[in-house]
């Protein structure tokens, strides 16, 4: 289990870096001074070839995992992983505010959205701190955030559609369709139905793409970074997430063996004659 997580964390680290330099190039090389794609570069296909192949790549080297649905004790306790998560918490939080700050032209649905980014961060935060241990709260902290990334990729979805060209915003949809399916999947872990499989597949496809789409927010659209720190904190906090998950489960987490029946006075058979 130890070798082929190594294998998991190596090829998501290749992949997104890979994105990265793939996404670079075709800013440097596909565009004319306008911006716009030049005919015949085959950036499109290029890009979406990466995604599907990625999200392959991963879903082989995760699907043989622990298949078993299992609670919070499926999630290491380790000071490092819950500072990672609070980080990526933390992050949400401060882009929210950031973006509500710095935003006046936002619609009402904008303000909600990024109102709810700040309440989910924090809830987020608390879940990055219990995370591990058998609590009820943790169903509300978790759910509220997976409610909102919905909210925030529908908003984003309707912001980025104005653009024609779907290569300039597909690496960016992608991390967020990601980390938001991974934000939703956390709320079952409280309840003792977590999928362990689905979770990592779509914790660490978040931080490939986001690691993919960096140069859309320092060359394409210039530094945004109250939207950087939010696709930022989703992903860290999905990754963190799939990593606690990819340790050896802990004996806690998998179902005790039934104990045979010792109450029972064991029947005598009678004897022949």
């Amino acid at each position: 289990m130890k070798q082929k997580r190594q294998w998991i964390l190596c090829a998501a680290a290749v992949l997104g870096l890979l994105g990265l330099v793939l996404r670079w190039y075709v800013l440097q090389n596909c565009m004319d001074q306008a911006h716009m794609l030049l005919p015949g570069s085959g950036a499109l296909t290029a890009l979406l070839i990466y995604i599907l192949l990625s999200a392959g790549i991963m879903a082989a080297l995760i699907w043989g995992t622990n298949k078993v649905p299992g609670g919070e004790a499926c999630f290491s306790r380790a000071p490092g992983w819950l500072f990672a998560g609070l980080a990526g918490a933390v992050a949400v939080c401060l882009g929210s505010l950031a973006q509500l700050l710095s935003r006046p032209d936002l619609d009402a649905f904008g303000r909600y959205v990024a109102l709810g980014g700040i309440l989910s961060g924090v809830l987020m935060a608390l879940s990055a701190l219990l995370r591990g241990k058998p609590s009820k709260i943790l169903f509300w902290t978790s759910v509220v955030p997976g409610v909102w990334a919905l909210a925030k990729l529908i908003w984003n979805f309707k912001d980025w559609s104005f653009d024609p060209m779907v290569v300039d915003f597909c690496l960016r949809l992608s991390a967020l369709i990601c980390a938001t399916i991974a934000l939703y999947l956390h709320s079952g872990f409280p309840l003792g139905w977590g999928e362990k499989r689905f979770t990592i597949f779509w914790g660490l496809c978040a931080g490939i793409f986001t690691l993919a789409a960096l140069p859309d927010y320092f060359m394409r659209w210039g530094f945004t970074a109250p939207e950087l720190l939010i696709l930022f904190g989703m992903a860290a906090y999905g990754v963190t997430g799939a990593l606690q998950l990819l340790r050896d489960a802990p004996q806690s987490a998998t179902p005790p063996e039934p104990e045979p029946d010792t109450d029972t006075e064991p029947t005598s058979t009678p004897p022949t004659p």
